[in-house]
C-alpha cells in the first residue's frame, strides 16, 4: 500500500502540470469543479487529469506489459533530458543572468539557506538515511540490481544511481528556484496553502514563460510518458511478486500453467492499478504532494526498508520479529504524531524519528535480546548456504553482442530524439517564431550542441564497425 501512495504521488505531480497547460472552457464536464484542490477556473480538473492518465497506464501495462516499458523509456528520457537542461540557460537569460538571479535571490529571507524551521539539518540526515534505505531495499531498485548478470555490473548501476541523485536535483530546481525569484511576491507573505500551491506549479508556469511553441508539449509529452513508465514498471514489479512469490506459492497454484500466470497476473494489475488511481485523486483532499510524500517515506516506507536490510545481515532475528518492528514502529510514531504537541517536538522531526531512528533502536533490542537468549535463525544459514550457479557470470560472447546491440539500439534511438529536437528548433528559428529568435544564440549553442554529440557517436560507431570486422575476418 505504501508503494501504492507514492506511485500516486507520481501521478498527481505530473496531472499538476498537464491541469496547467490545458485549458477548457467554463461548463465543460472537464473543467475545474472549484473544489479544495482542484485547478483554477478555465482549466482542466485534476481528477479528470488523474483518472485519464491512469486509465492510460494501466491500459497499456496490462497490454504491453514490460516490453511497453522499455519502448518508452529511451525515448522519453532523450526528451525530457533535452528539455531540461535546455530550460536552464533560457531561465537564467530570462531573469538577467546568473548574477542578478544572486543579488534577487538574496533579498529573499532565507532563499540560500539549507534548512528551515520545518526541515531541520537533524531531518536532513534523517531523510538521507531514508533515501539509503530505500535505494537498498525498494523492489523496483533491487530489480535494477538482480537483473545485471555479475557484481561488477550492479556497483555500475548503484554507483549511477547515486551520481544522479546528486545532478538531477540541481538540473531540476533551478528553474523553478529562477521563477521564485522572478515572482517575489507570490510567497513571501502567503499561507501555507497558498505556497504549496505556488510551489507545485513551479517548473510549468516557467516553462510557459520562457519555452517556444513546440517545446513546451514536447515537455509535457516527455513528462507523462516518464510518470506513466514509471506507473507502469511499478505495476509488473508487483505483479510479477504476488503471482509467482504469493498466488502460485499457493499450494493449489502450483501446477499453474503460463496462461493462467499471466491471467492472474493482468487481474493484479488491474485492481492494483485502480487502487493507485484512487490514491492520486485523494491526494489533493489531503494538503498536496509534498505532505503526503514526506508523511509517507518516512513513517511508513522507511520501517518498511529497515527491517528488510536489517534481516539480510542478521542471523539471530526472524521473519516473524521483523515484521513485529515494522507493526510496533508504526504503532509508536502514529500516537506520537497524535498526541506530542509541535511546542515540544516539531510534526517533521517526529515523522524522521518514528521512520528512521525508532526501528534502528527496536532491531537493535531484538538483536540484543536475541543473542541473550542464544538464538539463531535457520534460514540464515540456509540463505548463506544457497549458490546460485548463474550468478555473477560473466556472459558469453553470444550474449555480449546481444546486449551490444540492444545498447546501440537504445542510444540511437536517444540519439534520434535529440536530432528531432534539433531540427524544431531550426524549424521554428527559419520560421521567424519570435521567443525563439529573442534567445537566437542559446538555440543555436543548444541545436550545435546536439550534433555534435551525434556526431561523436556516428564516428565511434564507425570506428567500433571497422574494430569488429578486423576481429572477424582473423
Amino acid at each position: 500500500m505504501a508503494r501504492a501512495v507514492h506511485t500516486a504521488v507520481a501521478l498527481y505531480a505530473v496531472a499538476v502540470v498537464m491541469c496547467a497547460l490545458i485549458k477548457v472552457p467554463d461548463g465543460s464536464i472537464f473543467a475545474s469543479t472549484g473544489m479544495a484542490g482542484d485547478t483554477a477556473a478555465g482549466y482542466l480538473s485534476i481528477w479528470w487529469a488523474l483518472l485519464i492518465l491512469g486509465a492510460i497506464a494501466l491500459i497499456y501495462t496490462v497490454v504491453g506489459g514490460f516490453l511497453a516499458v522499455l519502448m518508452t523509456d529511451v525515448i522519453q528520457f532523450g526528451v525530457l533530458l533535452a528539455v531540461v537542461v535546455f530550460m536552464i540557460p533560457l531561465s537564467f537569460n530570462a531573469v538577467g543572468g546568473v548574477g542578478n538571479f544572486i543579488d534577487s535571490a538574496a533579498q529573499i529571507p532565507g532563499f540560500f539557506s539549507g534548512t528551515s524551521e520545518t526541515y531541520t539539518w537533524a531531518w536532513l540526515l534523517l531523510w538521507l538515511f531514508l533515501n539509503v534505505a530505500m535505494i537498498g531495499g525498494d523492489w523496483p531498485f533491487v530489480q535494477r540490481y538482480i537483473s545485471v548478470p555479475t557484481r561488477k555490473d550492479a556497483k555500475k548501476s548503484t554507483y549511477l544511481i547515486g551520481l544522479l541523485y546528486f545532478l538531477t536535483p540541481l538540473i531540476w530546481y533551478l528553474p523553478t528556484m529562477i521563477y521564485r525569484v522572478m515572482e517575489p511576491g507570490l510567497a513571501l507573505d502567503a499561507d501555507a496553502v497558498t505556497m504549496t500551491y505556488n510551489g507545485e506549479h513551479a517548473y510549468v508556469n516557467m516553462s510557459k514563460m520562457v519555452l517556444m511553441s513546440g517545446m513546451l508539449g514536447m515537455m509535457l509529452a516527455a513528462m507523462l510518458s516518464a510518470t506513466l513508465s514509471n506507473v507502469s514498471g511499478i505495476l509488473n514489479v508487483y505483479a510479477n511478486v504476488y503471482t509467482y512469490d504469493i498466488w502460485k506459492h499457493s499450494e493449489k497454484n502450483r501446477n499453474a500453467d503460463e496462461k493462467q500466470l499471466i491471467k492472474v497476473g493482468r487481474i493484479f494489475t488491474i485492481v492494483f492499478g485502480l487502487v493507485i488511481i484512487g490514491l492520486s485523486m485523494l491526494i489533493p483532499l489531503a494538503g498536496g504532494a509534498e505532505k503526503v510524500v514526506v508523511t509517507l517515506l518516512t513513517m511508513i516506507m522507511c520501517p518498511l526498508y529497515i527491517p528488510s536490510i536489517w534481516g539480510l545481515f542478521s542471523k539471530r532475528l526472524t521473519g516473524r520479529q521483523l515484521i513485529w518492528s515494522m507493526l510496533l514502529t508504526w504503532a509508536v510514531g502514529i500516537t506520537a504524531k497524535l498526541t506530542v504537541p509541535a511546542s515540544i517536538l516539531s510534526q517533521s522531526m517526529i515523522e524522521s524519528i518514528s521512520g528512521c531512528v525508532l526501528p534502528v533502536l527496536i532491531l537493535a533490542c531484538m538483536e540484543v535480546w536475541s543473542k541473550y537468549k542464544g538464538l539463531e535463525d535457520r534460514g540464515y544459514d540456509a540463505i548463506c548456504e544457497y549458490t546460485d550457479p548463474d550468478a555473477d557470470k560473466e556472459p558469453d560472447e553470444h550474449a555480449k553482442k546481444s546486449v551490444k546491440a540492444y545498447s546501440f539500439m537504445a542510444i540511437s534511438c536517444f540519439c534520434i530524439t535529440l536530432g528531432v529536437i534539433a531540427l524544431l528548433l531550426v524549424g521554428l528559428l527559419a520560421a521567424g517564431d519570435p521567443k525563439t529568435l529573442a534567445v537566437k544564440n542559446i538555440v543555436l549553442s543548444f541545436v550545435l550542441s546536439i550534433f555534435a554529440l551525434i556526431a561523436v557517436y556516428i564516428v565511434y560507431r564507425f570506428i567500433d564497425s571497422r574494430k569488429q570486422k578486423s576481429v572477424e575476418s582473423k
